[in-house]
């Protein structure tokens, strides 16, 4: 096995006592093809901003009472956006402002910090099937993303549970993940040619674990079900799609867009 397909990472995932699946990091060779469009990715950068001097990617809140209630706002300490709290360059909500996440956090204190981890656990994936279509959602789903610069890459597997109360897959373990990839991202720094100057770009690749409807032995073809996703942080939407799932022509699983639910 050569050095790019070597196992990183085979972690146990454990959530109230059941078990639900591995968190596996694996590096994966960086595609030559795709450099030119990876470095124009990477052209931003963090306003001038350190690793070192960013490392805890956190953001102060504060709570501040007015006459129509509590309301919560970000003090200005320049941690102001997703891009600043995330480790990584995950271009659907780089340039969004956390404001859209503070409703998630109105219990935090003046001194409590939003920090990467407390984004990774309100982090869900919203699987919508229109009625009358009945479909059997999966218990557990796999979350496959890559993260890359221009030095290295990793393929991750992240283990998702469904939610029955909030219709959404959340992440099992959103402190190991957090611990595993604060890990791997040390390693992208120390490779990286200017560290602490350029994020790591991440993609999302598929989200995978749900099984296709079962045939109908009345019906020549197979049973065809259209399906909508969100990816949020909490309720707020940072991408979202549609495929159909089933069926026998290839076709029915693009609208034109690359399917992210597979089997």
């Amino acid at each position: 096995m050569s050095a790019f397909a070597a196992l990183l990472v085979s972690a146990s995932v454990v959530a109230s006592g059941n078990f639900l699946g591995l968190l596996q990091i694996r590096e994966i060779p960086v595609e030559q093809d795709g450099q030119a469009k990876v470095k124009q990715l990477f052209s931003r950068s963090s306003a001038g901003i350190s690793l070192t001097e960013s490392q805890s990617f956190s953001a102060t809140i504060t709570l501040g009472d007015m006459s129509f209630g509590k309301t919560t706002f970000l003090q200005p300490t320049g941690f102001d956006g997703f891009y600043e709290l995330l480790p990584f360059e995950w271009h659907v909500v780089s340039d969004k402002p956390l404001l859209h996440v503070l409703p998630e956090f109105i219990d935090y204190s003046t001194t409590r910090e939003i920090e990467f981890v407390d984004l990774l656990r309100i982090f869900n994936i919203e699987v919508l099937v229109a009625p009358p279509h009945e479909f059997d959602y999966p218990d557990n789903a796999t979350l496959v993303f890559k993260i890359r610069s221009l030095e290295k890459a990793i393929q991750v597997d992240l283990p998702m549970h469904l939610d029955l109360i909030q219709s959404s897959y959340f992440i099992s373990n959103p402190d190991q993940v957090a611990r595993e990839l604060s890990f791997e991202l040390e390693r992208f720094e120390a490779v990286n040619e200017r560290p602490g100057q350029i994020k790591p770009w991440l993609s999302i690749v598929e989200f995978k674990g749900f099984g296709l409807p079962e045939r109908d032995d009345d019906q020549d073809n197979a049973t065809v079900i259209p399906v909508a996703y969100q990816l949020r942080f909490g309720s707020f939407s940072v991408d979202s799609g549609f495929q159909k799932l089933g069926g026998t022509d290839a076709s029915n699983s693009h609208f034109p867009f690359k399917p992210l639910l597979t089997n």
